[in-house]
C-alpha cells in the first residue's frame, strides 16, 4: 500500500537470512497492483565491479555497477500481483553474491 516501499534485510526470509555481509535472502511481499515499479538496490561500497539482480513475481531485471557503487537504480519493469517472493541480490565475481542492504521498490 505504500508507494515507495523500502524493505531492509532485518525482515529478510530463509535459511541464508542474517544481517551479516555475507548474507542472502528473500522479503515475502504482497503486490496489491499489476503495473510497472522501479526497484533501487543499496549495499556496502563494491570492491569491484559486479551486478545486481531483483526478482519478484515473475519478473526479472539485472544491471552491471562499478567498483565504489553503493545505490543502484536496477531498473523498471511490470510485476504482476500477488504475494510473492522479492529477491536482491549483488554479484561481484562468480563465487561471490550477497543479498542487498536496503530496496526501495516505487510503483510508476
Amino acid at each position: 500500500h505504500e508507494n515507495p516501499v523500502m524493505v531492509t534485510r532485518q525482515d529478510w526470509r530463509g535459511p541464508g537470512a542474517g544481517w551479516d555481509a555475507k548474507s542472502v535472502g528473500y522479503w515475502q511481499v504482497n503486490v496489491t497492483a499489476a503495473a510497472e515499479y522501479e526497484f533501487t538496490v543499496r549495499f556496502p561500497a563494491a570492491a569491484s565491479a559486479g551486478t545486481a539482480s531483483i526478482r519478484l513475481n515473475g519478473a526479472s531485471l539485472s544491471k552491471p555497477f562499478a567498483a565504489g557503487v553503493e545505490e543502484l537504480v536496477v531498473g523498471r519493469t511490470r510485476v504482476a500481483a500477488g504475494i510473492g517472493k522479492l529477491e536482491a541480490e549483488i554479484e561481484m565475481d562468480a563465487s561471490k553474491k550477497i543479498g542487498a542492504h536496503y530496496v526501495t521498490i516505487r510503483r510508476l
